[in-house]
């Protein structure tokens, strides 16, 4: 069969900060891989990235016209959902015998909404590359579903989900991300590096965080030589210089890093990277490997200047004292690491006492430290994030106020203390003291969504360039 895969606009969104640019500086991984099992099963296979090809909706009706795929299938976030809920359109009404799938961590934690409003066929749910080819395999076959776990459809207007799927114990088993069915000559002339991801799921149950119920609750890791043949690949083949690891705790295993660094010393390679780790596995063991094996970035999930919140959070760092925080991020800095540390506002349960000791916390290290002034963090130098209550996320969501497509560019709900008012405010202040260079676009974003409309979506849908 012929599959597409569709990578479609992040939105407003881009994690839980607002994005000022839509257009993505990372690829996410997990479609390379679930590319490189669709081939591996027999089918041909290709991938829209629609960010990176800058395309609006207009451009993907003139692709359409002149393509009869099988299926097409999204995977996505939920700032996305609009987005998709257009290009669905778009498909039911010029190609209604395509097939619709979708996965990511929306349909996975709201599997009803596509198909109650008859936008999708089939929903995967959790990992892909062993569920899909699958589902693809009774699509062909036309035989039942009942079979295939980790899908949720309708048969004769009831939603059927079927028993979980389980993780994939092995990633080794995975083949290898399909990068030949990408222009990779324009990725590393638009972005200069890729992402990549080295492990899945999480010990670590961050309330805001949907890793943990979305990927598991133990972190399964791909092996250092597999991983060393894929930098070797995107460095020889293809002339990456440098890529960002998607792990949420890259550095959570010195052994694994020593191994890794041993491999690298036999093969004689180096290579460039960034990483995200908790703050306090950095101890000066498993700093000195990071520098030997090539890291220059580590982004840090602080979060919070209030140690009720982060005790509320489950972050491991509750009990430390914030003179700790910073001595950490001086002593990091000092290696020649740059940093880029992430504070989260917002959250049901906070006060203003909390927001305030998390921007107070986040003075002192964005502009103590002169983080702006860093030049190897493309993504930016710091995230001032706004919670958002995605589906997934395990807090006590209050009602929204502004609906979820425009979050978090603007408070969608306000705190069991804070209302939204006084969260905007406090929001726009952070961005006219930290990011004045974004500041105007910000605003134009805010008062656009208080009108009910996503300036990026309604650019996406427009029939003209403007």
């Amino acid at each position: 069969m012929h599959i597409v895969l569709i990578h479609p606009p992040q939105g407003i969104a881009s994690g839980r900060k607002p994005n000022i640019n839509p257009k993505p500086y990372h690829f996410p991984p997990g479609i390379l891989t679930l590319a490189s099992a669709c081939e591996s099963a027999g089918h041909l296979t290709e991938i829209l990235d629609f960010p990176m090809l800058d395309w609006r909706l207009r451009d993907f009706e003139t692709w359409l016209d002149k393509h009869d795929p099988d299926v097409i299938a999204i995977s996505f976030c939920s700032p996305s959902i609009s987005f998709v809920k257009h290009i669905a359109l778009k498909i039911r009404h010029l190609k209604p015998q395509i097939k619709l799938i979708y996965g990511g961590p929306h349909v996975t934690f709201s599997p009803d909404e596509l198909l109650q409003e008859n936008l999708a066929d089939y929903i995967v749910r959790n990992e892909g590359e062993v569920t899909f080819p699958l589902l693809l395999q009774e699509i062909e076959e036309n035989v039942a579903h009942n079979k295939t776990p980790g899908i949720s459809f309708k048969n004769k207007g009831e939603i059927i989900h079927n028993l979980q799927a389980p993780m994939i114990s092995d990633l080794d088993s995975l083949p290898m991300a399909a990068y030949h069915l990408l222009d990779m000559k324009k990725y590393k002339q638009k972005l200069n590096r890729i992402a990549v991801a080295s492990m899945r799921g999480c010990p670590f149950a961050c309330k805001f965080c949907t890793i943990t119920p979305l990927l598991g609750d133990k972190a399964r890791v791909r092996s250092e030589q597999k991983l060393f043949e894929e930098l070797k690949l995107l460095s020889k083949k293809y002339d990456i210089p440098r890529v960002s690891f998607t792990d949420p705790n890259f550095a959570l295993s010195q052994n694994r890093l020593q191994n890794l660094l041993d491999i690298f010393h036999h093969n004689n390679f180096e290579y460039k990277f960034g990483c995200q780790t908790r703050l306090f596995t950095l101890t000066d063991d498993v700093l000195s490997l990071l520098k030997a094996l090539g890291c220059g970035v580590v982004f840090v999930g602080i979060e919070s200047g209030s140690s009720r919140m982060l005790a509320h959070y489950n972050k491991d760092i509750e009990k430390r004292h914030e003179i700790q925080i910073v001595t950490m991020i001086e002593k990091i800095k000092k290696l020649g690491f740059e940093v880029i540390p992430s504070f989260i506002i917002g959250s049901p349960e906070e006060t203003i006492e909390d927001i305030d000791a998390t921007i107070s916390l986040a003075r002192k290290i964005i502009s103590g430290f002169d983080l702006n002034k860093q030049t190897a963090t493309e993504g930016g130098n710091f995230q001032l994030n706004m919670f958002g209550p995605f589906p997934g996320v395990n807090e006590n969501i209050l009602p929204i106020e502004i609906p979820l497509e425009f979050a978090p560019a603007i408070p969608i709900c306000s705190t069991k203390h804070v209302s939204r008012t006084a969260l905007k405010d406090i929001w726009r202040d952070l961005y006219q003291e930290f990011n004045p260079e974004f500041y105007d676009k910000y605003c134009e974003i805010e008062k656009a969504a208080e009108q009910g409309v996503n300036i990026y979506l309604e650019d996406f849908i427009s029939p003209t360039i403007t």
